[in-house]
């Protein structure tokens, strides 16, 4: 995996938008993204697969010194969602780096809302889809729903999580 990632890496910082690689290995490069192009004969006439795989640029992490309109900008969206959640919610809690006063972050708001237990979920995955947030499931990540939005300008830029209140990851968090 991390010679995979190495060769991907290099390719990219050579400006190329998508590798090739040619082997008899079946399957190994599909689990990693790639897909299969073809068969080739090599000078030993024998026959390997070609795979290709897209090259995409690597997110840039931006880390900012803190800004005090974080805290206003949790309560604006921390308002829509109670003004939708009403008594589903026990809590909405500001979590993560951006809500440490004096602590350099990426401008990014982190949300937790805290549900009694996870027998309400339906229930706030309803009223969340009707301000706009698409549940998009744990994400690998048991005890933590995630959602996405779309035109919500207005607000700061948010990650969205919904928690039971005994989940294990609302306690890491």
């Amino acid at each position: 995996e991390k010679l995979i990632d190495a060769a991907c890496d290099v390719a990219r910082s050579q400006g190329y938008s998508r590798i090739y690689i040619m082997t008899g290995e079946i399957g190994l490069y599909e689990k990693y993204g790639f897909e299969k192009q073809g068969n080739l004969k090599t000078l030993y006439d024998t026959e390997d697969q070609l795979f290709s795989k897209e090259l995409k640029p690597k997110k840039k992490v931006v880390v900012v010194p803190y800004d005090a309109t974080w805290k206003q900008s949790f309560i604006d969206i921390r308002n829509e969602l109670a003004d939708a959640l009403g008594e589903q919610a026990e809590s909405i809690e500001h979590v993560g780096s951006t809500s440490v006063e004096g602590l350099s972050a990426k401008p990014i708001i982190d949300i937790d809302v805290v549900i009694k237990d996870r027998t309400m979920l339906d229930k706030v995955i309803e009223a969340l889809e009707k301000i706009g947030y698409r549940h998009e499931g744990d994400q690998g990540i048991p005890g933590r729903e995630a959602f996405k939005y779309e035109d919500k300008e207005y607000l700061m830029k948010h990650h969205l999580y919904v928690c039971a209140e005994d989940a294990n990851e609302l306690k890491r968090h």
